[in-house]
This record gives C-alpha cells, sequence and structure tokens, in this order.
C-alpha cells in the first residue's frame, strides 16, 4: 500500500483527479480525501493480492479487485464528508430502491465514523467513486482466521505440556506466567467488573470446561453477517472461536480438560464474556464490515457503563481499508483495550487489523521462546505469546487438542491483560497497554524489535507494574470498587464543641494531584504549540472535573516507548474514567 500525504485541499484534489486520469481505473479504488481534519489519501494498489484470500480458490468473492460485469453486486464501504451528505444519500437510496432504479443496499450504518456497508452494482461502485459527497469508496475485505494449522487430536502427544491431576497445562502458562497467583478482583465488586469480546466464529458455551453458558448472567453474544440460523453459542464445523476461548478461560481445578490463562469461574474472576460470531458456519473467511459491526457492537458496552473491555482479533487480511482504520482508532478511543493477531505467513509483511496503531499486533513463539516459523514481523509488532503446539479445547463439548498460530498467542494476551485489568478497573486501556510491554521479558536484538517487540507477556510483571502506576482514580469521590470496607475514623478525643464533625477527615479530605501539574490546560497547550501534533507527543490529559472540559490539564507522560507517536483523539466526559489517558485533543470543536 502506498500512502500519500498532502497539506492543501487543492493540491490533494489536484493530485487525485491527476492520477486517476494517467493511470487504470482500478489503481483509484480507495478515495480518503480528509476525515476528522486530518487531509490524508490512500490508494491500493489492486495488483497486489491478498496473501489471505484467493477468489478462485474460495469460489469468488469481494475484496481486491476491479473488472467484472457493470450488473455484478459487490460489497463495498463509503464515508461520507458529513452526516448532511449521508442522510441525503439514504433519503435518495430509499427512493431510488422503491422505485427500482438501483439495486444498492445499504447493510449497516457505522456507529463510530461518518459512513456504512453496502452492496451495490459494480458500475454504480464506479460512478460512487466520482462522487463528491464521500470521502471514501472501497470494496469491503475478506479477513480470514489467522491459524495455518488444524486442530490434532490430543493422543496424548504432550511433550510440551504437563498433567496435573486430570488436567493439562500448556507450557504457555507457565512461561507468561499465568499459572502463578495474581489477586481476584473481592467478592463485593460488581458482578462484571471488566469485559472479554470474542470476535471469531463463535463459541461452543455447552463445553464441559468453559464457564460460561447462556442467560447465565456472565455471556452475551450476537452474530454478524451470518446466514439464517447460525448461532453465536453453537457454531457449526468452525471450531476457531471455541479454540481461542478455552486458551482463555478452560477451568481449572474441575480434573477434567484442561486450564486456561484465567482459570477461575467468572463469578470470582469477573470478567465476563461476548461473543461476536462474523464467520459463518463451516466458513473461515469473513468481511471487514462484519468485524467491525462486531467490533461497535463489542464497545458499546465501555460507552453504556465505562467498564474496562479487551477485544480479540484472531483474524488478518493483507489489505488495508480507511474505514476499519478509523473505527478501530475510535474504539480505542473510548477506552477498548484491542488485540489482534499478526499473521501466520513467516514473512516481514504487514497484516490488518493488527498493524493499526490502535491495536496491539501479537507474534507467536515456540516452547524455546523463539520465534514461530510462521509468525509474522514487522515494525508494528508489539509483543509476542505463545503459540505453537498450544493446547486449547475442541468445539465438540468435551476433548482438547494442540494448535499452532498467531490466532492462538493473541489470546494469551488479551486474556492476561482482562485478568490485571479487572483487579484495577480505574486504569485506562492506555495504561494496561503499557503495563504489558514494559514488563514484558526482552527477546531478540534491541527493543523493540521485529521479531518479539517488546518481548513475551507476562502476567504477575504486568500486574506489578500496573498497580504501581498507581492509575488516576476520581477524587475527592471513593474508588468505585473499594478493596476493603472503609475504615472509620479514629475517636476523637475531648474537644472544645464535641457535637461538631471533625474538620479533617483523613479518608476523605482531597489533595492536590501533584501528577496534573503543570496546569496548562490542553487547549492553552496546542494553542502555543499552534496546534502541532508534535507539540503534545509525551503528553496525556487528566480530568480534574467531571462538569467542564476546560479544566482538562496536560501532564508529563510516563508512558514511554510507543511503537508509533501517540495519536492525538478526542475526548469528552462520557470517555473520561478519572484521568483517561490518551492524548491533548485537536479538533475545530474547540
Amino acid at each position: 500500500m502506498m500512502v500519500r500525504h498532502s497539506h492543501s485541499m487543492i493540491v490533494l484534489l489536484s493530485q487525485v483527479l491527476l492520477g486517476c486520469l494517467l493511470a487504470s481505473v482500478a489503481n483509484c479504488e480507495l478515495f480518503d480525501f480528509f476525515d476528522g481534519g486530518v487531509d490524508r489519501t490512500d490508494t491500493i494498489d489492486t495488483a497486489q493480492q491478498s496473501s489471505y484470500y484467493n477468489p478462485q480458490e474460495a469460489g469468488g468473492g469481494g475484496g481486491g479487485g476491479g473488472g467484472g460485469d457493470d450488473e455484478e453486486m459487490i460489497k463495498i464501504m463509503v464515508g461520507f464528508r458529513d452526516k448532511g451528505d449521508g442522510n441525503n444519500y439514504k433519503r435518495n437510496q430509499r427512493m431510488q430502491s422503491r422505485d427500482g432504479s438501483s439495486k444498492s443496499k445499504i447493510t449497516y450504518e457505522f456507529q463510530n465514523t461518518n459512513g456504512m456497508a453496502m452492496e451495490v452494482t459494480r458500475a454504480e461502485f464506479e460512478q460512487m467513486k466520482q462522487d463528491p459527497a464521500f470521502s471514501t469508496v472501497e470494496e469491503d475485505v475478506e479477513v480470514r482466521v489467522a491459524t495455518p494449522a488444524t486442530p490434532t487430536a490430543n493422543n496424548n502427544t504432550m511433550e510440551a505440556h504437563e498433567r496435573w491431576l486430570a488436567e493439562a497445562r500448556s507450557y504457555g502458562l507457565a512461561m507468561t506466567q499465568a499459572d502463578q497467583a495474581i489477586p481476584v478482583p473481592p467478592s463485593e465488586w460488581s458482578q462484571c467488573v471488566a469485559y472479554m469480546c470474542i470476535v471469531d466464529s463463535g463459541v461452543y458455551v455447552n463445553h464441559n470446561d468453559i464457564p460460561y453458558n447462556r442467560n447465565d448472567g456472565y455471556t452475551d453474544g450476537s452474530a454478524f453477517g451470518q446466514a439464517a440460523g447460525d448461532q453465536w453459542w453453537n457454531p457449526i464445523k468452525t471450531p476457531h472461536g471455541t479454540n481461542v476461548a478455552g486458551i482463555m478461560f478452560a477451568t481449572g481445578g474441575n480434573d477434567a480438560g484442561m486450564v486456561g490463562v484465567i482459570p477461575q469461574h467468572p463469578s470470582q474472576s469477573k470478567v465476563c464474556l461476548r461473543v461476536a460470531k462474523v464467520f459463518p458456519n463451516g466458513q473461515e473467511v469473513t468481511s471487514v464490515s462484519a468485524i467491525l459491526q462486531a467490533v461497535e457492537w463489542c464497545a458499546s458496552v465501555t460507552a453504556r457503563n465505562n467498564k474496562p473491555m479487551v477485544i480479540n482479533l484472531s483474524l488478518a487480511t493483507d489489505i488495508k481499508t480507511s474505514t476499519e482504520e478509523r473505527v478501530y482508532q475510535r474504539v480505542y478511543d473510548q477506552g477498548v483495550l484491542i488485540v489482534g493477531a499478526a499473521g501466520n505467513l513467516g514473512n516481514a509483511k504487514v497484516s490488518y487489523p493488527a498493524s493499526h496503531r490502535s491495536v496491539m499486533s501479537v507474534g507467536s513463539v515456540s516452547s524455546n521462546k523463539q520465534r514461530s516459523s510462521f509468525s509474522q514481523y514487522n515494525d508494528f509488532l508489539e509483543i509476542v505469546g505463545p503459540g505453537t503446539d498450544i493446547l486449547a479445547t475442541n468445539a465438540d463439548g468435551s476433548s482438547i487438542g494442540t494448535l499452532s498460530g498467531t490466532s492462538f498467542a493473541a489470546p494469551y494476551v488479551a486474556a492476561i491483560a482482562a485478568r490485571i485489568w479487572a483487579r484495577n478497573p480505574h486504569c485506562s486501556n492506555e495504561q494496561v497497554r503499557s503495563s504489558l510491554r514494559d514488563s514484558a521479558i526482552r527477546l531478540g536484538n534491541g527493543v523493540p524489535n521485529q521479531e518479539y517487540g517488546y518481548g513475551l507477556v507476562q502476567a504477575v510483571a504486568a500486574y506489578n507494574n500496573l498497580v504501581n502506576k498507581n492509575c488516576n482514580k476520581p477524587t475527592p469521590a471513593p474508588t468505585p470498587y473499594p478493596t476493603t470496607p472503609p475504615t472509620p475514623p479514629p475517636t476523637p478525643g475531648p474537644t472544645l464543641s464535641p457535637s461538631k464533625m471533625p474538620t479533617n477527615v483523613p479518608s476523605m479530605e482531597p489533595t492536590a494531584a501533584p501528577s496534573i501539574e503543570p496546569t496548562e490546560t490542553c487547549q492553552q497547550r496546542l494553542f502555543s504549540c499552534e496546534r502541532d501534533e508534535d507539540c503534545c507527543r509525551g503528553l496525556v490529559c487528566a480530568i480534574d472535573s467531571l462538569e467542564t472540559t476546560e479544566n482538562w490539564v496536560c501532564r508529563a507522560s510516563t508512558d514511554s516507548g510507543m511503537r508509533n507517536k501517540p495519536r492525538l483523539s478526542q475526548m469528552d466526559n462520557s470517555q473520561c474514567r478519572g484521568g483517561f489517558a490518551g492524548g491533548c485533543s485537536k479538533y475545530d470543536s474547540w
């Protein structure tokens, strides 16, 4: 993929139009003139076919190619320059559908960006690319599960694993410290302190080693882009999501099956499960638009109740779309931690969604802590987990098997993130992410590096790192999930006015927070830097009042080592979790 940057809309439009006149139409498939104040145009070179998806092998489908019959129906994603353009288009589209003048159909309207997924004829697609109402017009891309190997039966071939009573323990547990004790949330905390969302093929929730069931109060699910009758809780001939769920949650201490990264029942771990089924039964191919619908559905929990959410994406394609880049970034800006599999081509190619800056890209290592031969390596790789010959639950309800792929390394990172976040729910997604990076065992030459990123994830070390961050808590309000009952103030001695309340109650009196100095506001900081993104690099925003954004302040960030320059993201009161970490806002609404 080639990316061009322009600082002038006039120059940008001239370049795009001239390029389309001089080049073939196939090389102008994606127009992204601007979004959120950032001028940008991305051009997909359609001569580069996806290594994950071959239309001939899969019997046809979209994703990456022009040509074909003008009346052929294709799946696309579009973005509008403003809401007015979008509303006008929807009205016109409904009228044209009624009178039969258009075959196009809107299949989904994105919640986090001004765009939609559609089915249109190829002729309409070509016309839409010339319509100035659209900021982006691009074909929907096919995505595969990130698995190079098929699950194998567990015929006692477990040289790298060990038995504990009747349960199998993968070598990955000890390698990542996931077999060690980490404090669980206190029993008096709410039922769902944190959430894990598995975007995959569905999860067989009646498995005897997965402690989640429909209607148990801990589990929720939905299907996206599915055939009629596909059920998220009962995937048929598609065990991938059940494999992932077992690595994360297989019950410990039940003398059966295996042990997962979070072995406790959800009543103890306080981690609730959301299952988003995006792969139809018997298939390992889906679309970007279906995945984005699922991701937005997962994130709706955070938007609704401000609770920690981790999303696991064990899937990949090597074709990038600007629609998904915007959606993932805005979901991340809402406080969600997104974990993705780096891909299984065994080369330096870049895969998506893992290589978006808003997603933690996870590579794979084997039991000797060496890069797995299939694990992709590049500058976007952030961390690694065990992914070669990993124990996982099969979808037959009882057995386990061994599998390999970055699909099964990602769940280690995602589950460890959820496990430590549930005990520290006041922390931000960026603080959890940096704790995972900062505490990883360094592997390879230099940190970070292409093969291992920041290193091998470590559960206990990440937990301690997160605790030591002393995540900002809202003051003077008490922490929402107290670890112990409040200690009553000591009985005061004789005073001149015993009937009056004590003037100083140490447990309630707020003190000035030194971490938010200096007091220059984000707005003032940006103004003084002439609204340059670089001026706020390394700064985070903390909020000392939930009543007005005027009290946002900038402070020096303790989070170093981001693989990319932090994105400046919009924040509002609904997104603040008492010291929400992010970049200083840079939006025209200021």
